[in-house]
């Protein structure tokens, strides 16, 4: 016969077997014994990012500068200052925010200083393109205003067109087109020309 206390201790073993939510072998464990999970914590951002824009073919070719110079050699050799450059790194071009350009004679005296609202410069063509309104400023007084500015460093000439005006020892000279030489002092200008001689310059007509 089973005595009364080994029927108590084993129910009180099997108490204790269901309550850590044991099972016995083939049975399915019971939810009270699975441990629980620890909630993760996720921050949600003030505001949310764009989606990443695709690559474009040649990206890792280039490179995006800030408040950088780039420099070119020759017999007219310039500076050219912007805050923002992108450069790409295949066809040598970059393209440049605000700028402030200047073009040298071989000694490295200044001959022009050009600023414009940006550029597509091509280090290959040797050409700097200039988005207007652009202003140039030779060192000897000459101020060109003009919408669009190209410098060909092949052809050493400046190239203009639309809204050129040119101020030098009081005369305004205006027109369409516009090919000059490096220091401002030879230019041929094309296009409605008009000139206005010194002694006919309006009160307070001055360069911008």
């Amino acid at each position: 016969m089973v005595r009364a206390g080994e029927i108590a201790r084993g129910l009180l073993v099997l108490s204790l077997f269901w309550a850590l939510g044991c099972s016995a072998p083939g049975a399915p464990p019971y939810a009270p014994a699975s441990p629980a999970a620890t909630p993760s914590i996720q921050v949600t951002p003030l505001v949310s990012p764009s989606p990443a824009p695709t690559p474009e073919v040649g990206a890792p070719n280039r490179r995006i500068l800030e408040s950088s110079t780039l420099r070119s050699r020759g017999e007219n050799p310039w500076k050219l200052d912007a805050e923002r450059v992108e450069y790409e790194e295949v066809g040598k071009t970059a393209r440049v925010g605000v700028l402030v350009w200047t073009l040298m004679d071989a000694e490295g005296a200044e001959l022009v200083k050009v600023e414009g609202n940006g550029a597509l410069v091509d280090m290959e063509a040797m050409k700097v393109s200039f988005q207007g309104p652009v202003v140039a400023r030779g060192a000897r007084g000459e101020v060109l205003n003009v919408q669009n500015l190209v410098w060909d460093g092949k052809v050493r000439k400046f190239l203009g067109n639309q809204g050129v005006r040119m101020l030098r020892e009081g005369t305004i000279l205006t027109g369409k087109r516009l090919v000059a030489s490096p220091d401002l002092r030879r230019l041929e200008v094309e296009g409605d020309v008009r000139v206005l001689l010194p002694e006919g310059v309006p009160k307070g007509e001055e360069p911008r």
